[in-house]
């Protein structure tokens, strides 16, 4: 595989956001506590990329209605990811 190929499973974020976040992580005058921050900033926008396209299923939420907790619900669909993943971010 050349340099300029690449594998079929692996997706190169073009989104602009997680750009501006890495142009901050390279920059020398990014502090340390502000390099562990925008890290995991950057982590969890990659987790979100990364599971784009996982399946899900309905399920039945029971929405309150009300400003009190015992009051009126609604029932409505909501979605939960259909099988267990772990995710482990390896940043290099």
């Amino acid at each position: 595989m050349s340099t300029n190929e690449t594998a079929s499973n692996v997706r190169i974020s073009k989104h602009p956001v997680l750009y501006h976040k890495i142009a901050m992580l390279r920059s020398a005058t990014t502090q340390a506590r502000q390099f562990r921050s925008i890290l995991k900033e950057v982590t969890y926008h990659l987790g979100y990329e990364a599971t784009a396209n996982l399946q899900t299923r309905e399920i039945q939420v029971s929405v309150p209605i009300g400003k009190e907790s015992s009051e009126e619900h609604m029932d409505c669909v909501g979605h939960k990811i259909a099988e267990k993943i772990c995710l482990i971010p390896i940043l290099r």
